[in-house]
């Protein structure tokens, strides 16, 4: 099991409710992973969300990170961010 995991900061004056999605992607480009949590990051303070996933084998993965504020308000907070690894045996 890998814990995927990214610390959020919250540069804005009130807390900031966010979906944290993570998607990834094998080397085809098919979607083998995707899960998502939802919490709050507290008004000029950072916060780490992270996920558990284990991979079922070897190769390279592309990993895509979302934050959005909500499933009903689909809008981005930042960037995506994504990264390229490799799962070994």
């Amino acid at each position: 099991m890998t814990l995927i995991s990214t610390e959020l900061s919250n540069t804005a004056t009130i807390d900031q409710q966010m979906l944290y999605i993570i998607q990834i992607k094998d080397a085809t480009g098919r979607v083998v992973y995707m899960s998502y949590i939802s919490g709050t990051v507290p008004a000029g303070k950072a916060f780490t969300f992270g996920l558990p996933w284990t991979p079922e084998e070897s190769g390279n993965y592309t990993i895509e990170i979302y934050a959005w504020k909500s499933w009903d308000e689909p809008v981005p907070l930042s960037e995506p961010v994504s990264q390229t690894i490799t799962v070994t045996e």
